[in-house]
């Protein structure tokens, strides 16, 4: 069996992909832009910090073919504030030509990021051809945002600034939009972003569904057992139009919350969506907070909620779980990938308020009744670790023909 070039820019799913494969012998090189020296290196000990987080045990640097021409565009970028989408548009295309020579020399198949794989797979169409697409297709899932923008106008601000959103017709989006069509096999993490390519025409038979995992605390958590005087709902996410929050703090003002409070923790809000905040909710808005705070967070709520209306997966629910949290997503999440027992989740209906509304008052009843068990649900989080995950996309691999 042939081994695969992988690509993709930045720490994209941790490393996952390539670990997986160089533990399956499966790896020719990972190429990406940047990655760490080995711990073991003279050179790791001078890096900063936020520079040695480009690294994951177990995937040596000998590994992998770094980019300095894309690394060099995105310094560049940042320090001269340049249009980010033509930035971005080089550094993929250079990540995916730098694969295609490396799998040319080698004689190696292709597995590439939905971004890096179109110059690749047009330059060598004889190759086995694998597309991990980890976002759902923007034309898929175009429709969805756009209804909902029709129904919530107060989304507007969001919904201007997405990309899957853009009336553009940028050649470079559309030619980016259809390197799919490409692919041999497609692998995504939610049958959410399957559906997202079916939409627009791919054959379901060629993609795969391989849900992600998550790294377990390496320090012993304590599940807290006793209960909270009020329910505490958390929200942990953007304040913007893809996760839902619109919709769920409308249906917080219907749900029976008298004795709830919903904490949302937002890097970033939308001013329209911030507005439908009013001072007799109960709902806490949080933005920046710090990796102790929130694990704390987690800690301290009893249901995590994230009715996200665009999900490609959602890790934020296995993170929740692990800590103990009840779950409620919507059905355009990874969640209902999880197949999860009513006893630790609930699925609603992205963008339905009532449904939303129905699943906030279960979750409550459920607190009420004492029905929460923190520690049998922080148990199921073990089922679906990176090593699952790493499994699957190596079984995948080892199934094609």
């Amino acid at each position: 069996m042939k081994k695969y070039v992988v690509a993709f820019a930045g720490k994209r799913d941790l490393y996952q992909v390539p670990l997986a494969l160089y533990e399956d012998n499966l790896l020719c090189k990972l190429k990406t832009n940047f990655y760490a020296p080995d711990k073991e290196s003279i050179w790791y000990r001078f890096l900063p910090k936020y520079l040695k987080k480009g690294h994951i045990d177990g995937l040596p640097k000998k590994a992998v073919d770094s980019d300095i021409k894309s690394l060099v565009a995105l310094a560049l970028r940042k320090f001269f504030k340049l249009d980010h989408f033509t930035i971005d548009y080089y550094i993929v295309k250079s990540l995916s030509l730098g694969a295609a020579r490396i799998a040319e020399k080698n004689d190696c198949d292709l597995f590439l990021y939905s971004g890096c794989g179109l110059w690749a797979f047009e330059k060598l169409p004889n190759k086995k051809k694998v597309l991990f697409q980890y976002h759902p297709h923007s034309e898929g899932i175009k429709g969805i945002l756009e209804k909902d923008y029709n129904e919530f106008p107060e989304v507007l601000w969001s919904y201007q600034n997405e990309i899957d959103t853009s009336s553009n017709e940028d050649p470079r989006i559309k030619k980016l939009n259809s390197e799919w069509k490409l692919a041999s096999h497609i692998i995504c993490a939610s049958s959410f972003t399957k559906q997202s390519l079916i939409n627009v025409g791919c054959d379901e038979n060629i993609i795969s569904v391989v849900p992600y995992g998550f790294s377990k605390s390496t320090e012993q958590i304590n599940i807290r057992s006793e209960k909270n005087e009020k329910c505490k709902f958390l929200f942990v996410g953007q304040g913007i139009q893809r996760k839902g929050l619109h919709h769920l703090i409308k249906a917080w003002e219907l749900a029976n919350t008298k004795n709830a409070e919903l904490t949302l923790i937002c890097t970033r809000i939308d001013p329209g969506i911030k507005k439908l905040i009013t001072e007799n909710t109960n709902i806490v808005l949080k933005n920046k907070v710090s990796t102790e705070e929130l694990n704390n967070f987690y800690y301290q709520s009893d249901i995590f909620i994230m009715p996200s209306l665009v999900e490609g997966f959602g890790l934020v629910y296995l993170e929740a779980i692990e800590a103990g949290c009840y779950c409620i997503g919507s059905k355009n999440t990874g969640l209902p990938d999880l197949n999860l027992p009513e006893s630790v989740a609930d699925i609603c209906s992205a963008g339905d308020i009532d449904s939303i509304e129905k699943t906030i008052n279960n979750g409550f009843k459920k607190w009420e009744n004492d029905e929460l068990d923190r520690e049998s649900i922080a148990n199921h989080a073990s089922h679906w670790t990176w090593n699952d995950f790493r499994k699957g996309i190596t079984h995948v691999l080892n199934d094609l023909k």
